[in-house]
């Protein structure tokens, strides 16, 4: 898709107020700033471009509720994603991300968070913060290690470590009781707790 094209699809979601923009596998590397003006998008899909970098402007649409961003060449969030507090639904597997900003622990609201298969070789701390997650892919990383806060997320049903560069898990994902899918082949493990 040519910048032209692109613009007129922005130009012609917002004339028709549209909640729903699908962008995915357009080959974009580039987004205008006119995505800005979607102000009542509540669903946003870039997934399978070549992004690796998107305008200030994203980042105040604050009414989207999902976000797919999988399968681009982001190499880094800006710290304004944290004013995205409704999004319950955000997707940025398949990317270059080595590391989160800590804001992205601004979004209360998530319930699936898929950051599989970057490059992320820690998490911030204050993932604990997103009680609300019920899924949280982390396969195909280089984490060695878990924050303890990750253990708040009560709420979890999934969650996928494989692939990483873990040696231990905190002792507090016992914790984790509505835990139903735990995936943690491939990685350094030699024991689990016996909790």
């Amino acid at each position: 898709m040519d910048q032209d094209e692109l613009a007129a699809r922005i130009a012609q979601a917002g004339d028709a107020g549209s909640t729903t923009l699908d962008l995915s596998g357009e080959g974009l590397t580039y987004l205008p700033p006119e995505i800005g003006n979607l102000t009542e998008l509540r669903t946003l899909a870039l997934e399978e471009n070549q992004l690796t970098v998107l305008p200030g402007e994203v980042w105040e649409v604050t009414k989207l509720e999902a976000l797919n961003l999988n399968n681009n060449q982001l190499t880094v969030l800006p710290p304004e994603i944290g004013n995205l507090t409704n999004v319950n639904r955000l997707g940025l597997r398949g990317s270059q991300l080595t590391a989160l900003p800590p804001e992205i622990c601004n979004l209360i609201a998530l319930n699936w968070l898929w950051l599989g298969n970057n490059q992320l070789i820690e998490l911030p701390p204050k993932i604990g913060n997103l009680t609300a997650l019920t899924r949280l892919g982390l396969e195909g990383n280089q984490l060695t290690a878990l924050p303890p806060e990750i253990c708040n997320l009560t709420a979890l049903n999934w969650l996928w470590l494989s692939n990483n560069q873990l040696s231990a898990l905190p002792p507090e994902i016992c914790n984790l009781t509505a835990l139903t899918d735990l995936q943690l082949s491939d990685n350094q493990l030699t024991a689990l707790s016996p909790d």
